[in-house]
């Protein structure tokens, strides 16, 4: 077994080019209409991730050596109930950054229902199926790292308000400060960020996530480990349109859905 340290992540040194148009791209979509979030992981499997299909835009150069595609463990409705969890803890950006800790508790506190959420002891990830596992930050750290990762998120925005949302999903993933649901943390603080700053839906993250073959943990980690903020650009971009295009699905399919 091997185990490697995942490093956090410093703030981006640029804005990819690819996010110049995030917000002429985020007006195709709009706000989900009843029961759509609920069937969205029904609209997603309409693609079947072949050549040709929006899908096929989530997979990374290397998602055909990804051998864990984890296609037939999704679990229903949970972009349903990430988003119930953003509209309990309603918050600016610049609010959410500036208190960026006690946002993480809050977070944490309304996703497991108790007191006491933050990490107390060193973990890892899951092993893979080689047997490699990841290692994040002693737990004795996770206030300092979050502190910084505030400081530069909030110096971020005024850049590109989309790459602060991106960031501070990817380097909170890092830091894994909870004891568990640590991705959901993420993807709940970047939706939060959307709907302040772009009035955006909820993206369903997760879902179209285990239909990227691998490219969301792909794109993640480049970020996280190579400073790689292309990939994970990219992979928003195009799921905002993969989102605008199943909303557009379910308009054809049920027309008269208020």
């Amino acid at each position: 077994m091997n185990l490697y340290a995942l490093p956090v992540p410093h703030m981006p040194e640029a804005v990819p080019v690819i996010l110049d148009s995030f917000s002429s791209t985020i007006t195709t979509t709009r706000g989900w209409r009843n029961g759509e979030l609920e069937s969205v992981h029904q609209l997603i499997d309409r693609y079947g991730g072949e050549d040709g299909d929006p899908l096929c835009e989530l997979r990374d150069e290397l998602s055909d050596y990804v051998k864990d595609r984890q296609r037939d463990v999704l679990i229903l409705n949970k972009s349903v109930v990430e988003s119930r969890v953003a509209q309990c803890i309603s918050l600016t950006s610049n609010e959410a950054f500036e208190t960026l800790h006690s946002t993480v508790i809050k977070i944490g506190r309304v996703i497991h229902r108790r007191e006491h959420v933050q990490r107390r002891h060193p973990t890892t990830s899951i092993a893979d199926p080689q047997g490699n596992k990841v290692v994040y930050c002693e737990h004795e750290e996770i206030e300092a790292h979050i502190q910084r990762i505030s400081i530069s998120s909030l110096e971020l925005r005024h850049r590109s308000p989309v790459l602060a949302a991106i960031y501070v999903m990817v380097a909170i993933s890092a830091v894994h400060p909870i004891r568990d649901g640590n991705g959901r943390l993420g993807r709940i603080l970047f939706n939060m960020v959307m709907q302040a700053d772009y009035g955006a839906p909820y993206i369903p993250l997760y879902e179209l996530g285990q239909r990227s073959d691998g490219g969301w943990l792909l794109a993640l980690r480049r970020a996280q480990i190579q400073n790689d903020w292309d990939c994970i650009s990219s992979y928003i971009v195009n799921a905002v349109k993969i989102t605008a295009q199943l909303q557009a699905a379910s308009v054809m399919r049920h027309p008269d859905v208020a």
